[in-house]
């Protein structure tokens, strides 16, 4: 969310996936790892100079509860998913 340029526009989840792609690709080859990181960019090259800086803290969790939003919580598990689908062991993590 906002590449880390926004303070406000951070969140747990975020933080919380980007310790499993390390964990995950520790161990990896680099030609795999290689294989990832330019689907990846291809992925989200194209946006990259829209500067998109994503939802506030307030709009992803529910201040209250400091839960994420099931929408929030959702695009987590379907990036996830994701990046599973291009061969990275997320999946087996515990």
């Amino acid at each position: 969310s906002a590449s880390g340029i926004n303070y406000k526009h951070a969140s747990p989840l975020e933080s919380k996936l980007s310790a499993e792609v390390a964990k995950a690709a520790a161990g990896m080859s680099r030609g795999k790892a290689d294989e990832i990181v330019r689907r990846l960019l291809a992925h989200y090259e194209p946006g990259l100079q829209a500067g998109p800086i994503g939802q506030p803290f307030d709009e992803v969790y529910n201040i209250s509860t400091l839960q994420p939003t099931s929408e929030w919580l959702g695009m987590y598990e379907e990036v996830k998913e994701e990046l599973v689908g291009m061969g990275l062991p997320l999946d087996r993590l515990r």
